[in-house]
């Protein structure tokens, strides 16, 4: 019976590493991709900044070509 348990034992153990080996590799996995996938979330988040800035931009520079043409109808008016 000592032989039987002795391996018993030795397969439960080799059961017990796979088990531990297996959790390592799918916790490295899940790091990698939570890390990858934050890295995507900041890029996005600095690209929609950057197009939200761009876009202010030319919002106030379209605004200011609008004020110029309508000022500039206003003197043409006043010329006539």
């Amino acid at each position: 019976m000592d032989e039987h348990e002795a391996k018993l034992n030795e397969r439960l153990e080799q059961r017990l590493n796979q088990i531990v080996t297996n959790q390592t590799n799918m916790q490295k996995e899940l790091r990698e991709t939570k890390d990858e996938f934050q890295s995507k979330v900041n890029n996005l988040q600095t690209e929609v900044l950057w197009r939200i800035k761009d876009a202010e931009e030319l919002i106030k520079e379209r605004c200011s070509n609008q004020r110029v043409n309508s000022l500039l109808t206003e003197l043409e008016n006043r010329v006539k």
